[in-house]
Parts: C-alpha cells; sequence; structure tokens
C-alpha cells in the first residue's frame, strides 16, 4: 500500500494506493471522498452532488440531486428520500415504504407494506380522476389463494376478499381494532362469478375486538343484530332485525326527542305481534 500526501491540493488528506488496483481519496479529516478499484470496475463515493445544492447526510452516504433532494442510504440496510433537505419516505430493509417520517411500526393489523404518518391532516390518501366520462377513482381489494406473485388460484367460501380497518391509540400503541368494514366470499366461486357477503363491525365499550352489527348477503338480504338473515316462505323480505331481548324494533324521533323519549315504534316478535306504539 502506498499512501500520498498532497499538500499543495486543499482539502485532501491522502490518496492512497491499495493493493489489487484500489486507489482512495481522504479528506483533511481523514473521510473518505472516494474509492476507485481498477480490478472490479466499481467505484465508491461517500456523497455524489448533482447540481450546486448540497444536503448534509448526518445518517450516511448518498446522492444530492438539484435545490436539497436527495437519495440516502442509513444504519441498517435503510435507502432514505428526501426534498428540501428532509426526508419524506423511506424503504426499510424489509423493503416496507414508510412516507410522511418515521419508521414502519405495528397498527391495526400489523405492520404493512405502505405506511403513511404525519402530523397534519395530509397524513392521508387521495385519489382524483380526470376524464370525460361518468367514471371516477376508486381502491381495488383482492385475493387469490395462490403462493406465489402474479397467481389467480380461486378462492373458497367464506375466504376474505379485503377489508377496511379502523383503529386508534390507546396508549400503548395503536394495534387496538375499533371498527371494520369487510368483504367475504359467500357461496362457491368460479369464473367470473364471486358472490360476496358485506359485513360492518364495531367495538363494545371493553372489548378487544369487533363483532359483527350489519350484514349484506350476497342475495341482498340485510340483516341487523344477525349473522344469518332469512327470507319468509313466499315474501322474499330483504330485512331482518333480531335482537336476543323480548322484541325487535325501529324507532322513530325527531331533533328534541332522542332517545327514550321516541315519537313512535315498531315492535316485532313480541308474543308474535307487531305493535305500533305511538307516543
Amino acid at each position: 500500500m502506498t499512501v500520498v500526501h498532497p499538500n499543495a491540493v486543499s482539502g485532501i488528506n491522502s490518496i492512497t494506493v491499495q493493493t489489487g488496483n484500489s486507489l482512495s481519496i481522504h479528506k483533511a479529516d481523514g473521510s473518505l471522498i472516494r474509492t476507485i478499484t481498477g480490478s472490479t470496475g466499481v467505484t465508491t463515493f461517500a456523497t455524489i452532488s448533482v447540481g450546486s445544492a448540497y444536503t448534509d447526510f448526518a445518517q450516511g452516504g448518498g446522492i444530492n440531486i438539484g435545490l436539497g433532494a436527495s437519495i440516502s442510504n442509513g444504519s441498517g440496510n435503510v435507502l432514505t428520500f428526501g426534498t428540501g433537505g428532509d426526508d419524506r419516505a423511506t424503504i426499510d430493509a424489509s423493503g416496507n415504504l414508510v412516507h410522511g417520517g418515521g419508521s414502519s411500526r405495528s397498527a391495526v393489523g400489523g405492520a404493512q407494506l405502505v405506511q403513511v404518518e404525519g402530523l397534519t391532516a395530509a397524513a392521508g390518501f387521495s385519489a382524483v380522476r380526470n376524464s370525460n366520462d361518468a367514471h371516477g377513482p376508486y381502491i381495488s381489494l383482492a385475493k387469490s389463494r395462490g403462493t406465489a406473485l402474479g397467481a389467480v388460484t380461486v378462492i373458497q367460501d367464506d375466504d376474505d376478499l379485503g377489508a377496511i380497518r379502523f383503529g386508534g391509540g390507546d396508549g400503548t400503541d395503536i394495534a387496538s381494532e375499533g371498527a371494520r368494514i369487510e368483504a367475504t366470499v359467500d357461496g362457491t366461486p368460479g369464473s367470473n362469478d364471486i358472490p360476496t357477503r358485506l359485513t360492518f363491525q364495531t367495538t363494545a365499550d371493553g372489548a378487544a375486538a369487533p363483532t359483527e352489527r350489519l350484514r349484506i348477503t350476497s342475495g341482498g338480504l340485510v340483516g341487523i343484530g344477525t349473522d344469518t338473515p332469512v327470507t319468509e316462505s313466499g315474501w322474499g323480505n330483504t330485512l331482518h332485525i333480531h335482537t336476543a331481548a323480548s322484541g325487535s324494533n325501529v324507532r322513530f324521533s325527531d331533533g328534541t326527542s332522542k332517545g327514550t323519549n321516541s315519537d313512535g315504534s315498531l315492535v316485532g316478535h313480541y308474543t308474535n305481534d307487531l305493535y305500533l306504539i305511538n307516543k
């Protein structure tokens, strides 16, 4: 190894020629500026600047692009993208993408491949479609029973197709689930045929998980308080209200008569009769 100290070159402390045709250039403080390895054709830079701006990579080496934009690699094999001199998005060693700052963490349902976190109302998603037709933007959730990327293996009855989960901080973490809207296979799927039911679930005070409150079956039946809404013989009803108490009821009230002071009620299955109660 040969070390050259070019005192006439400002800011450079040494140029080191390693065995194997390796050339290293260090700054006055001894930190690496660049390494060139001739045997492999690999050139290593501590930092690359494209344009006139400079970004201080406190977390590790990287690429400066234009006025404050950056791509950098810190400890733990993390890739960080920044603008205006601040970190904006991170891809961690597991491939999780965190947008808005912070690191990947377990939320409702566990840590996800994509996480959005922030300190303002901007910490969310928006989709805008501009087209001269009647169609709008959408979110697509899909499921297959395949075990490889791109699989289309047929699903089965009672498989979950996707869910929207709601949760919040409870002083310990943000893993507790408060409510859920879920789509589930409701029959036997086939080519271009996926019978599906939709359920709405909420978590009661003191409970640890949500409970189903309303269901819309693949046949269009609606059940409130029951997961098996039925069709009465010959009538073809679409709404089934069930309660474990002595009777189910539909209550009506206006803005001045909420809660127990209802204006009227339809009470059913109380001694198998239907009552209209007018207060």
